[in-house]
């Protein structure tokens, strides 16, 4: 029988030590599955365990330790090994990442999520691409460039309508292969606050990163989408209700660009004077 690598005994024992680990009562329990049991062809360790609080990684050099955490295939015993130390969560932060890049063949993390284990629970679902909204595109020439459906664009951007897009500077789109998107490129871990949703944005080369979205240059161009929108749809109230372009104007950006919402507001207000009026007559 093969002898089993000194990694594998000591990746072994590491897992065994965190399973005697107790964490304090006030802390929530990590919502992660236990740790597998050691495989069959490992022989039993004659050392005594060690105590909980001088683990076998104080022997260990920061290499050797990485080159054990390494060995470890499932991506959550790693995570399950970050609450072993402050040492150890160091080291498995950067192979957590390690296999996030191999895995999906990334090049490069530009923008790192805020907590590690969002790279073992990143799934294809994760990805997108960022499409930077330009004058007078509509919801269904982005969908027909990316070759995806306006109801999956509305769903992962939370618009509630098509017209709810002029006041966005981009629109975040799904790719159908997230592998191949991801490929060779850089990708930017983002919270999206219109979607409050996480996302793993794939930037191209030659794109700025999604943090950059939020620049002055976005915000003159959303700007510009948002009085587009506003004039047009004032021009379409003002012929269907027959009312002048400033009070028009005025209905729709009280309405948040609706324009249902507008023409419920006008007739609101509408027979709330004729209300006042017929009073006055009396």
């Amino acid at each position: 029988m093969s002898e089993v690598p000194p990694s594998q005994k000591v990746a072994s024992r590491l897992l065994e030590a965190l399973d005697r680990f107790t964490c304090p009562s006030d802390t929530p329990s990590l919502l992660l599955s236990p740790p597998p049991s050691p495989p069959p062809s490992l022989p039993p360790c004659d050392d005594p365990p060690a105590p909980a609080g001088n683990l076998c990684t104080d022997m260990l050099d920061d290499l050797c330790l990485l080159s054990v955490l390494r060995q470890l295939e499932d991506d959550m015993d790693v995570v399950r090994l970050r609450a072993v130390s402050s040492r150890v969560r160091k080291l498995a932060d950067i192979v957590l990442e390690e296999k996030f890049r191999r895995r999906w063949g990334v090049r490069e993390v530009a923008a790192p999520p805020p907590a590690s284990p969002a790279f073992a629970a990143t799934r294809a679902s994760s990805f997108v691409l960022c499409h930077r909204l330009e004058g007078k595109e509509t919801l269904a020439a982005v969908a027909v460039r990316h070759g995806c459906d306006v109801v999956a664009l509305k769903r992962i951007n939370n618009l509630l309508s098509d017209h709810a897009m002029y006041s966005r500077s981009h629109l975040f789109v799904p790719v159908p292969d997230a592998a191949a998107a991801a490929a060779g490129q850089r990708v930017a871990f983002l919270h999206d606050e219109n979607s409050s949703r996480r996302m793993v944005v794939v930037c191209r080369d030659g794109e700025p990163l999604p943090g950059q979205l939020s620049g002055s240059g976005s915000g003159r161009q959303a700007g510009r989408n948002h009085d587009f929108v506003v004039a047009k749809l004032a021009a379409m109230l003002q012929r269907a209700l027959r009312i002048d372009q400033p009070t028009a104007a005025y209905y729709v950006s009280q309405a948040n660009c609706d324009i249902r919402q507008a023409i419920a507001k006008f007739e609101e207000d509408k027979r709330w004077e004729n209300v006042m009026r017929s009073r006055r007559a009396r």
